[in-house]
């Protein structure tokens, strides 16, 4: 991979979003922020290396997103993070190829050390 780390950053909570976008910065990764699902999907002017959603997004969630953009043919890696996954949700995202989940809180280190494996393309499902 040449240069830093790309990463996208999906959640609506301002201060989960800014206090990941600074785990990113603090690692000197390229990131880019948005408060919603609809935000992202309109935006195409950053190829990022992996992808950061929140699972409980309004509107169209975090799962939905990810099944959006895996049935586009899209495969960069996603972490999913939420506070809350179930058994049955849990069990139907493994199917899903290069997909990780994160249940916050989580410690900052597992969340860097996760972004730095997809970093030097480490399998992280």
């Amino acid at each position: 991979m040449d240069g830093a780390l790309k990463i996208s950053i999906v959640e609506d909570n301002k201060l989960v979003r800014e206090s990941l976008e600074r785990l990113c910065k603090f690692k000197e990764f390229e990131t880019k922020c948005f408060g919603s699902s609809e935000a992202f999907l309109s935006d195409s002017g950053f190829e990022a290396d992996c992808y950061v959603f929140d699972f409980r997004l309004p509107g169209i969630s975090g799962f939905e997103l990810v099944t959006k953009i895996r049935a586009s043919g899209d495969t960069t890696p996603v972490v999913l993070i939420s506070g809350n996954f179930s058994r049955p949700t849990l069990d139907e995202i493994k199917h899903i190829p290069n997909v990780a989940c994160l249940s916050k809180p989580f410690p900052a280190v597992e969340f860097l050390d996760l972004l730095e494996r997809i970093g030097i393309h480490e399998s992280i499902a």
